[in-house]
């Protein structure tokens, strides 16, 4: 089975609130990643870079600063994800 992290571990790595990433997926600018049998939503990797690329996107279109960390590098997220999707 693939890594993955939940929504609240992938919106900490991001450096924005869940509520932030599910906005993304009901306004459909994000297509959503896979769901568990308990309907939590499952971030790979490449999702994950989706993510940041439309929080990017987004804050770029709405003139915002460009110093969140959700628009840095995620050269962290693959060590994270690795670990079994336990982000501290």
């Amino acid at each position: 089975m693939m890594p993955f992290l939940k929504t609240p571990a992938a919106a900490d790595l991001l450096g924005v609130g869940s509520w932030r990433l599910i906005g993304l997926l009901r306004s459909k600018r994000l297509a959503p990643p896979q769901k568990d049998s308990s309907g939590d939503y499952l971030w790979t990797n490449e999702d994950l870079e989706r993510a940041r690329q439309a929080l990017a996107s987004r804050r770029l279109n709405n003139g915002q600063s460009q110093d969140n960390p959700a628009l840095r590098n995620l050269a962290e997220v693959p060590a994270a994800v690795a670990d079994g999707g336990h982000a501290s």
